[in-house]
């Protein structure tokens, strides 16, 4: 069997050159890892001995972009900027998604009623909560949700 790594291995060199040739750094991410460096007043050797740390050579230049990632996020914290949060943590609805679920709650009455929206998780996706519900469950029921409120479904509103 003849595999997608085994062929850019071959063509490209080792796994860590294949793993690297689309994941590169970016500019837009340099450009955010001097932006914030200068913020917090650090030099070239600083920056350097923290990429270093991160990825084990001390060129950014040579950073993947998942290292460059790392990189901004510690910068951030330094600096005291909220992380960016894509989700409710690793494989869990966005934030944006929850408050939308709530949100079509309240238009369907059922804010008084959590038992109400529970039953529905349960029914539509086998979660307990909002908050355990992934990206893509959320969306399902953000979609049930939203036509219920519009009559698409024969389920009773209130």
């Amino acid at each position: 069997m003849f595999s997608a790594m085994t062929w850019m291995k071959k063509h490209w060199g080792s796994n860590k050159e294949a793993a690297g040739m689309a994941l590169k750094v970016t500019s837009a991410q340099l450009k955010a890892i001097f932006a914030l460096s200068r913020k917090l007043g650090m030099d070239m050797e600083d920056l350097h001995g923290m990429a270093y740390r991160i990825s084990g050579t001390d060129s950014l230049r040579t950073l993947s972009g998942r290292e460059a990632g790392r990189m901004i996020e510690e910068l951030k914290m330094r600096c005291g900027q909220p992380a960016i949060k894509v989700g409710g943590g690793a494989g869990r609805a966005t934030e944006a998604q929850q408050r939308k679920i709530f949100r079509l709650t309240c238009e369907l009455g059922w804010n008084d009623q959590p038992e109400r929206l529970r039953g529905y998780i349960r029914r539509m996706c086998k979660a307990d909560d909002v908050r355990f519900l992934t990206p893509q469950q959320a969306s399902v029921v953000i979609d049930g949700l939203t036509a219920m409120r519009d009559g698409d479904r024969a389920e009773r509103k209130a």
